[in-house]
């Protein structure tokens, strides 16, 4: 079962007495159960639980699509089978992330290639 649902990160402020500037990105949360998923650069987050038979993967936009977006790809439940997270047609040599119940990854795009900047995978 696939479920989106619309966030916002909007009034984010950085500032000194030199500069300011605001860091906003909107778009969907993804409430996933027992299927795999085929991101759009609109999923920020990603809620996995993997309760029934077989393997689930979860497969990341486009690398140049996203380029300066952050995803969340978070196992809320891993209780049979796998989770695995994968770039698009390995466009961007992304080693696969596979995860167990209560591991997340933060994954941030350059345009060129994925780079995990936080996360627990397995």
């Amino acid at each position: 079962m696939l479920e989106r649902r619309d966030i916002h990160l909007g009034g984010i402020g950085i500032g000194d007495l030199r500069s300011s500037g605001t860091l906003s990105q909107s778009g969907n949360v993804v409430f996933l159960t027992d299927d795999d998923l085929s991101m759009d650069i609109n999923d920020l987050m990603v809620r996995v639980s993997v309760t029934g038979a077989g393997d689930r993967v979860v497969t990341l936009p486009s690398v140049r699509e996203a380029a300066g977006r952050i995803f969340t790809i978070y196992a809320v439940e891993v209780t049979t089978g796998s989770l695995t997270a994968q770039d698009l047609g390995d466009d961007a040599a992304l080693t696969d992330l596979t995860f167990t119940t209560g591991q997340f990854s933060v994954i941030y795009s350059d345009g060129y290639m994925w780079h995990v900047l936080a996360g627990q995978t397995s």
